[in-house]
């Protein structure tokens, strides 16, 4: 075998290891302090809501607990999403969920004290889309 075979050889086996690398879902370290404030802003009506009740802030984080797997970084610049949903523990801020507009069915994550490079991705189904709207009152 040529020396060029064995370089094209090493480039698929490369670009291969990196697709099944990028693609593998990544799971979600969701802080565990407990959530008493749920700020949810609308990029569509231009509006804002606070979330304080117990149960439903309970709901809300329980959604997002029960998905922890399935995470991806996007290849290409993070979409924007319907809502910023802004979850808070004592006046402190400890995550972020965006959620697309419907029918594009995804959700955004990052936690606290990241950045931009740690803005993971997570397809949802349609139904899981409007549980996760219909928790935040919408």
């Amino acid at each position: 075998m040529s020396q060029r075979q064995n370089w094209t050889i090493i480039a698929i086996v490369l670009g291969v290891l990196i697709v099944l690398t990028l693609s593998c879902g990544q799971s979600i370290d969701v802080p565990t302090a407990a959530i008493d404030r749920i700020t949810v802003t609308d990029h569509v009506t231009h509006t804002a809501s606070i979330i304080t009740d117990s149960e439903q802030i309970h709901n809300c984080v329980a959604f997002i607990q029960a998905r922890k797997g399935g995470w991806k970084r996007p290849w290409d610049t993070f979409p924007s999403g319907r809502y910023d949903v802004a979850y808070e523990s004592n006046g402190n801020f400890q995550y972020v969920v965006w959620i697309s507009v419907e029918g594009a069915d995804w959700i955004g994550y990052r936690k606290a004290g990241g950045t931009s490079t740690d803005n993971v991705l997570k397809n949802v189904s349609a139904a899981e889309y409007r549980e996760l709207v219909r928790c935040l009152g919408r």
